[in-house]
């Protein structure tokens, strides 16, 4: 059987309980093949990179709803007015 290209839109979920969105695929890096996702944020991209053996399930999915998941996970910088509580001890 031939091997193809694996291109597609996941929902990925990693050990640890880490659940990602996006254009995954497969890449050479360090001599290894790793996987790699690219998750979009608003205009622009975040690609990570994981290890076959970390993976728990792999969702196929369509763009919007990666898309949509992608945007529910982004994560916010922290603000100095938080910092300032925590600093505070509130």
């Amino acid at each position: 059987m031939e091997e193809s290209e694996f291109r597609q839109w996941c929902i990925i979920e990693l050990m640890g309980h880490v659940r990602l969105a996006g254009l995954v695929s497969e890449e050479q890096r360090f001599g290894v093949t790793l996987g790699r996702i690219d998750i979009p944020q608003g205009e622009e991209w975040v690609t990570q990179y994981f290890g076959g053996t970390a993976v728990y399930r792999v969702t196929p999915t369509t763009e919007e709803i990666a898309r949509e998941i992608s945007r529910a996970n982004m994560h916010q910088p922290v603000s100095p007015l938080r910092l300032n509580h925590v600093w505070e001890g509130q």
